[in-house]
């Protein structure tokens, strides 16, 4: 999450409420791991001149570790949404962290731990994602290990059955749609693109 905002909160609250109600299986937690630096750099100095920044952070850039204190500030209140630091301090990806996960849990409970929905492992470490990231999947492989959840209006204006009907592995992904997902615009993206515009 980059940065933090209520429908991250949201998305994991879908999920979980969806998987369970179809009693597929139990949602025992959930990480919020906030995006390392090096990503968020590339991101707001998107269609800017690098050079420019070379000795300084771009507009209203927001450090992994600020991010991650934003995180456990939101969800102080919860007991199954808990903040992992590990991308944010260790400049690490995706991939990376989920492995990291993974491989904790299974040591804490001693099973084998599947990266796929609803295995018949007694325990799965899922990646929860807006519909958006669909973008940057190119395998089969990686989308079975993803719920997608449809819970706003996309910032390029895409429609979301347009983005899972272009893409060549769409029909595979595990979709859940929020039903007010039209009435709202708030993302991360919004937020950075008004922040790097010098916009409050």
């Amino acid at each position: 999450c980059k940065p933090v905002n209520v429908k991250h909160i949201e998305k994991l609250k879908a999920g979980k409420s969806q998987v369970e109600s179809q009693g597929r299986t139990k949602g025992h937690g959930a990480y919020m791991s906030p995006t390392a630096d090096k990503v968020l750099r590339k991101k707001l100095l998107k269609g800017k001149d690098p050079a420019a920044f070379r000795y300084e952070e771009p507009p209203n850039f927001i450090s992994g570790i600020d991010r991650c204190n934003m995180v456990e500030l939101m969800i102080k209140d919860s007991d199954w949404i808990m903040c992992d630091r590990f991308e944010a301090e260790n400049d690490a990806n995706g991939t990376e962290g989920k492995k990291l996960i993974q491989s904790i849990v299974s040591r804490f409970y001693g099973y084998e731990v599947s990266d796929r929905p609803f295995r018949r492992s007694l325990l799965s470490v899922l990646s929860v994602s807006g519909i958006d990231a669909l973008d940057n999947i190119k395998s089969e492989h990686s989308i079975r290990g993803i719920l997608f959840v449809v819970n706003r209006q996309q910032d390029d204006g895409r429609n979301p059955q347009e983005i899972l009907s272009q893409h060549p592995h769409g029909a595979k992904a595990e979709v859940i749609w929020d039903d007010q997902w039209e009435n709202r615009d708030i993302s991360s993206s919004m937020l950075r693109k008004l922040w790097s515009e010098g916009k409050d």
